[in-house]
């Protein structure tokens, strides 16, 4: 005969020899239904957790206990039927179960159940029997889609449990816990003892990999391999039972003559396939798990076997995308808890099921269980679901109002923001869109990125402000720098940009070049004036004043000449006082008057420092033999008059020289003594005469200038 298989996969395995365990549940079980105070139990545990094979186990074991006789119902696929189909349903399992006629519940089946035909049955049993109701996946009843159903079933057996509390017994198999179930379910369960139907123990779990030693078709002699087993499932029934199942089907492929002996190494390279073949039951476990749960789930998988703390948790959360932790988000590692997924560990948590952490991971990314975050409010996914099919059928105006309701309930709701955003792009309001896409953002970035970018594409492409248009490109761009358009739309308003200041720079150019040259013409006779009155009027002065200019004569001697170059006006003079400074004494002092050809020589007062040397009108009109009384001192034209000085001293050495001046009115007219030069040359002109001779040297200059350098950098002349 060809060895057998031992392990049961996806099917319960109560009544069998299979069945491993569960002794404390059996025993909670019996001492419920022995206690004439208590009719009723509640099971619950995850999916594959084993509740159906207890419910199985509790239908074959309880006859043998007592007078008890249990009706295994389950409700799956039940969810939708009417309370009267139900009823008969149950009631035509109790008939077969005690070989009674079919039931007819007639028109009411809901009264006649009730209050005939199940009192009947309850009083037909043997003395000190009762009936056992062992109803499994109870908890489809309590689904949000089903609520009509459960409103009318929930109180209905809540009186139905009322009935005959001694002879009438139930047991609730759930796959959630007691406080997830909904206010209408939750009063059933009132005041009703729950257990835990929870992962195996380690000898229970040895014990069920040891199904396929006792039945001689494998040798588990190998401890590490047992511990490999339970290292990775931890006493998930389920995941034991497929894994070994596996490991039995890869050793007996060669049909040996042995039992083969497993290693760590047979149980190592049996995950891989084990994970794949059970895809569709792990799915169906994990589509048991709440929005919250999953996601946290997905994230705890991913980040491997170690433990992670409640911060760590968060700032996974964060990497993953989920950028604002809810409240649901912070309560899921306690339901997880309570489901046998994670447990605490050294001030975090890890996954106790191994295997199910390796699944998780390989095919739950955390970006993937973000949409989980949708199913978060029920309503507001209804809502949604709504605003759908309106948007399909074009009716999007109408559809805005319940995706903002749903907003409004969830206000993370990815799929209701996104199609929000969709018709008010439509409707030419990139703005809002872009509000909510934004704040969609911070939340969850990866779900709104494309749509984000395409927002801030179609708002820009409406502004008419470049500098608008530029700060919505730089926000694509920092949403992903490397996005072609904004790149290309960026760089084409920079390129215009610099071309406009380059235009201006241009213009600024040609006007400076156009007009630069009058520039400077005009600063630089400007200049001209400026310097003559603050500079010339000082050393060629224009107020009352008489200048004689002395010069050094080229002669062999120390000789000076000094001679009137310059009056404010014609004067009728009367003395000319000259007062010598030198180091050697004056040899000779000399006067002579332009229109006489004789000199005169000087008068002297040696008394004075220095001495004084003067001419006057009475010595000229003596001296020149002069009668006319009409003889008159003039100072006209310049260079009417001149004085001689011979000093004994050699040529170079230097000397300086004073004057007085007095009218024949008597007055002292200033008198100025200048060394003969350029400046010379400029006597007697007026201040603006010699800034404007000036300033047309300037210009002729600057004229010059810029002649030679458009000639060396060949520049149009008409620029100038």
């Amino acid at each position: 005969m060809s060895p057998t298989n031992p392990y049961i996969v996806g099917n319960s395995v109560g009544n069998s020899p299979e069945f491993v365990g569960r002794a404390d549940i059996l025993r909670e079980v019996w001492r419920v239904v022995r206690d004439p105070q208590q009719n009723a139990i509640v099971l619950y545990g995850q999916r594959r957790i084993g509740k159906t094979s207890v419910l199985e186990e509790l239908e074959a074991r309880l006859p043998k206990e007592g007078a008890y006789y249990p009706i295994l119902f389950d409700l799956q696929n039940k969810a939708e039927w009417s309370l009267g189909r139900v009823l008969t349903e149950l009631a035509h399992k109790i008939s077969r179960l005690l070989k009674l006629a079919p039931p007819d519940l007639g028109d009411e089946p809901e009264t006649t159940f009730r209050q005939v035909w199940l009192p009947d049955v309850l009083n037909k049993l043997p003395s000190n029997a009762s009936l056992v109701l062992l109803f499994d996946e109870f908890d489809v009843l309590a689904n949000p889609d089903y609520k009509q159903a459960a409103a009318a079933f929930f109180p209905y057996l809540r009186d139905l449990l009322n009935t005959n509390p001694i002879l009438m017994n139930c047991v609730f198999a759930i796959g959630r816990n007691i406080d997830d179930l909904n206010s209408i379910a939750l009063s059933l369960f009132r005041g009703v003892p729950a257990k835990h139907v929870s992962l195996l123990s380690h000898e229970e779990t040895v014990r069920l990999i040891h199904l396929s030693q006792t039945n001689q078709t494998l040798n588990w002699s190998n401890d590490d391999a047992v511990e490999k087993i339970w290292q990775l499932t931890n006493g998930h029934p389920f995941l034991t039972q497929a894994l070994c199942s596996h490991i039995w089907d890869r050793l007996h492929n060669n049909n040996p003559d042995e039992p083969p002996t497993v290693t760590s190494k047979e149980v190592e390279e049996a995950i891989s396939d084990t994970l794949s073949t059970r895809r569709n039951t792990l799915e169906w476990l994990w589509d048991g798990l709440p929005p919250a749960e999953r996601i946290v789930a997905s994230t705890l998988a991913d980040a491997g076997a170690r433990v992670i703390t409640d911060t760590q948790l968060e700032e996974l959360l964060r990497q993953s995308g989920v950028q604002i932790i809810i409240r649901e988000l912070q309560n899921a590692p306690r339901l997880l808890q309570e489901w046998d997924l994670i447990e605490p560990a050294e001030g975090g948590y890890r996954f106790r099921v191994e295997l199910l952490r390796r699944w998780i991971a390989e095919y739950k990314l955390p970006q993937q269980a973000q949409s989980e975050l949708d199913h978060l409010d029920p309503a507001a996914d209804t809502l949604y679901k709504a605003s759908q099919e309106l948007y399909r059928n074009r009716y999007w105006a109408v559809a805005v109002g319940p995706l903002r309701q749903a907003i409004g309930l969830n206000p993370h709701h990815v799929g209701a923001n996104l199609l929000l955003a969709d018709i008010l792009l439509k409707d030419k309001n990139a703005n809002e869109a872009c509000e909510i896409l934004e704040k969609l953002y911070t939340v969850r970035p990866v779900a709104a990125q494309t749509p984000l970018i395409q927002a801030l594409l179609a708002l820009a492409f409406s502004n008419e402000s470049e500098d608008e248009q530029l700060k919505l490109y730089e926000r694509i761009l920092k949403i992903d720098p490397k996005h072609p358009e904004a790149k290309h739309q960026k760089k084409e308003i920079i390129k215009r940009r610099e071309e406009k200041k380059q235009r201006r720079i241009n213009t600024l150019k040609e006007i400076s070049g156009k007009y630069s040259i009058r520039m400077w013409e005009f600063l630089g006779f400007t200049f001209a004036l400026v310097v003559s009155y603050y500079w010339l009027t000082d050393r060629i002065p224009t107020e009352p004043l008489i200048v004689l200019e002395v010069g050094q004569l080229t002669n062999e001697v120390s000789e000076y000449a000094i001679t009137g170059v310059l009056s404010d006006k014609p004067y009728l003079l009367d003395t000319v006082k000259i007062f010598p400074t030198c180091d050697h004494p004056v040899k000779q002092a000399r006067f002579k008057y332009d229109i006489y050809t004789q000199a005169v020589d000087l008068k002297v007062n040696p008394n004075t420092q220095p001495p004084t040397y003067w001419v006057d009108k009475a010595l000229l009109q003596q001296t020149l033999a002069e009668k006319d009384n009409h003889f008159s001192f003039e100072f006209l034209d310049q260079e009417r008059f001149t004085f001689y000085f011979q000093f004994e001293a050699p040529k170079t050495t230097p000397a300086e020289f004073e004057c007085k001046v007095f009218t024949a009115d008597n007055r002292n007219v200033p008198c100025q003594v200048r060394e003969k030069g350029y400046l010379s040359l400029f006597r007697g002109i007026p201040w603006f005469g010699i800034g404007t001779i000036l300033g047309i040297i300037l210009i002729v200059l600057i004229e010059i200038v810029y002649a030679f350098k458009k000639r060396r950098h060949n520049v149009d002349p008409q620029q100038y």
